[in-house]
């Protein structure tokens, strides 16, 4: 199996919403965002997945000194083989592959978050960096994309956050700065219990979503004239998840005991939509 062959088929197989923003790209983009989804999908399994801290921390090591040879153009892994051949094509920048990293670390760590600025920090570790990788592929200068790529791959996570509550639990994280639970009179123990302060909880996640839409919006507005044609795949996985949000909009607490989705039929319909209004 050749190293396209490999990132194309972990891609397929996520069943991932990445997957339907890649619909409108050229081939060398395809085969790019592909080896990159690829490499983040295994840090995230390798962060998901530990029964062993240590090792798992081992294996992080290994991917920075993986990443490391990547750039020196002697990677060994079959998805930094297929994202080395794009380096010079579309100039990535290292450093947020180490970021992403130390996010993947924080997860294992299982850290609790006092306020929203330190939540910010480990959103732009594990999703903004993929927003500037991502954006580098789409072939935008990074001066101008940065802050629309950012603050879009901010409002992203907060979602990944709100409909994965249940899942972190059970993984032993949680994510809620703990300043902002206070001020609704709850714990992380809330969380588990479901339903025994209903209204608090109900509130606290209409807070939520009400944050992210902010978020979203302002990235909008942050997307340059010039950039809308080559970000379309960006356009595309927002409206996505965007029509999650409000899904679980519609009953919040439905959250807190599944994990909500939309069908593939719809991310179809809007990947279709969203090209055509472009």
């Amino acid at each position: 199996m050749s190293p396209e062959e490999y990132c194309k088929k972990k891609t397929l197989k996520s069943g991932t919403s990445f997957y339907y923003s890649f619909l409108f790209l050229d081939q060398d983009q395809k085969v790019a965002i592909s080896a990159l989804y690829s490499i983040c999908r295994i840090l995230d399994d390798i962060a998901d997945n530990s029964k062993n801290i240590d090792i798992s921390l081992s294996k992080l090591n290994w991917w920075k000194h993986e990443i490391d040879q990547t750039f020196k153009f002697k990677a060994s892994h079959p998805a930094t083989k297929c994202l080395q051949k794009y380096i010079k094509i579309f100039k990535f920048n290292p450093e947020y592959f180490f970021f992403l990293i130390e996010g993947m670390e924080m997860d294992l760590q299982n850290f609790r978050y006092n306020s929203f600025k330190q939540l910010e920090d480990y959103c732009f570790k594990v999703a903004g960096t993929v927003g500037m990788l991502s954006s580098s592929i789409f072939r935008c200068e990074e001066s101008i994309i940065k802050s629309y790529a950012i603050k879009l791959a901010l409002s992203l996570q907060l979602i990944n956050i709100l409909r994965d509550i249940n899942e972190d639990l059970n993984l032993g994280r949680f994510y809620y700065p703990q300043d902002e639970l206070k001020k609704f009179n709850l714990s992380e123990s809330d969380f588990k219990k479901k339903f025994e302060k209903k209204e608090s909880l109900k509130s606290f996640l209409s807070f939520q979503i009400n944050r992210i839409e902010n978020i979203y919006k302002e990235s909008q507005i942050l997307l340059p004239n010039s950039c809308k044609e080559n970000q379309i795949s960006s356009i595309i996985m927002g409206k996505i998840y965007i029509k999650i949000l409000k899904k679980i909009k519609k009953n919040p607490l439905e959250t807190l005991t599944k994990k909500i989705h939309i069908s593939p039929l719809n991310k179809v319909l809007i990947s279709i939509s969203s090209f055509f209004a472009n």
